[in-house]
């Protein structure tokens, strides 16, 4: 799958999770997403969890987690994934994580 220069204003340029909501991604693309505030292609809250593998994620961005924003108990793993060319004007151009998420990558 694909997911090109898609936008939000509050969270999540392409993909918001949250009161357990989960999500299972394999061998996609994300490009070109962004957010004016958080997670400029993922947003994750409330004990979201997200399996990521085999993924490409580029020249995405926002204020905060450039490309991927997870808070309140949010879960996610990442294997074989590359990030590159991601942008935040405040914080963390690849992931910006807070209140007890969990983060896994391989």
């Amino acid at each position: 799958s694909s997911f090109l220069r898609n936008t939000a204003v509050a969270s999540g340029g392409a993909i918001e999770a949250n009161i357990n909501g989960i999500i299972s991604i394999y061998t996609s693309t994300f490009d070109s997403n962004s957010c004016s505030s958080q997670g400029g292609t993922v947003a994750l809250s409330n004990n979201a969890v997200m399996e990521v593998s085999s993924s490409y994620f580029t020249n995405c961005k926002s204020q905060s987690g450039g490309c991927i924003l997870s808070t309140d108990s949010a879960e996610h793993y990442y294997d074989n994934c590359t990030f590159t060319h991601n942008t935040a004007t405040f914080r963390a151009a690849v992931l910006y994580t807070a209140a007890s998420s969990k983060v896994s990558l391989n």
